[in-house]
């Protein structure tokens, strides 16, 4: 099969450059719409208390746009599910030790290891585990943790998107005259 001509351009080199035509240059594309998502209504008070915390820090790294909103609810309630699910655990190993309290026994190796090792136990570990790899794989995709944080950073704000980069041009222009 032959060649069928020069690879394309891209849309900044022919901006740059012009068109090999005299013609006028198609309309770029648009750029994202940056913005907070309107806050769900139904969702639950600790829900609602992560939302605030996760929509500002996607707010700090320019990553929140209002498509997002779906999503950081699901990132939300799962949070919120997570610490309920820890605030039952302690509340039923509170328990353990209050009955081996009462019964006087000792708990070889703590109440948290008696718990554990009992069915219940290990029934809400699992429950945990796949609600944190749930809220690991979201987390990871928006930005939420350090790594995945650091990668998706523009540096520039979510309000006025743009800034950033112009100020490093201009600077990059000063120290080269």
């Amino acid at each position: 099969m032959g060649i069928r001509g020069p690879i394309p351009k891209s849309a900044e080199s022919r901006e740059f450059e012009g068109g090999a035509a005299h013609r006028p240059m198609p309309p770029g594309r648009p750029p994202s719409a940056f913005g907070v998502p309107e806050k769900p209504k139904g969702m639950p008070a600790a829900a609602r208390r992560f939302w605030d915390f996760y929509v500002e820090q996607m707010q700090f790294n320019g990553t929140l746009r209002p498509i997002d909103g779906p999503c950081l609810e699901m990132v939300c309630t799962l949070s919120a599910d997570l610490q309920q699910l820890e605030r039952e655990k302690r509340k039923l190993i509170r328990q353990r030790k209050a009955q081996a309290k009462t019964e006087k026994r000792v708990i070889m190796g703590g109440a948290t290891l008696e718990f554990e090792v009992t069915v219940e136990g290990r029934r809400l570990e699992q429950t945990f585990n796949g609600k944190r790899s749930q809220l690991r794989a979201l987390c990871d995709r928006y930005g939420l943790n350090p790594m995945a944080g650091s990668r998706l950073q523009t540096g520039e704000s979510a309000l006025a998107p743009g800034r950033a980069v112009q100020a490093e041009v201009n600077e990059i222009e000063s120290l080269i005259q």
